[in-house]
């Protein structure tokens, strides 16, 4: 069973701007005994809608409410349709199956590198 565990998803824009790269160089600088697992945004295998069902009808409920706080009332720190994808994968990856002692969440646009 693997001790650790890092978690992420993007769509097909953000992985070609961001994705390709953070897997690159995950792949390079991570200890390979940690896994990453990605969930696609209705895009290629591992579809993180389909991991998550409920996340389709939470996001189209949730789309228009506003926040107070941000620019026009809105504040992206309290979107919940915004932060739904990382509570669905997280949920999705069966964290206990998979990871025995830790979870990270990766945001896709990072880049690791040799410390």
């Amino acid at each position: 069973m693997t001790r650790y565990l890092a978690v992420t998803t993007c769509n097909a824009e953000q992985w070609q701007a961001h994705g390709i790269r953070m897997v690159d160089t995950f792949t390079e600088f991570w200890d390979p005994t940690i896994r990453l697992w990605i969930y696609a945004e209705n895009w290629g295998d591992n579809d993180l809608y389909e991991a998550a069902p409920w996340l389709a009808a939470f996001k189209k409920r949730y789309r228009d409410q506003r926040y107070n706080g941000g620019p026009g009332g809105r504040d992206y720190r309290h979107d919940a349709v915004r932060f739904a994808h990382k509570i669905a994968a997280i949920g999705a990856a069966d964290i206990p199956a998979r990871a025995r002692d830790e979870l990270v969440r990766l945001a896709r646009f990072v880049a690791s590198r040799d410390a």
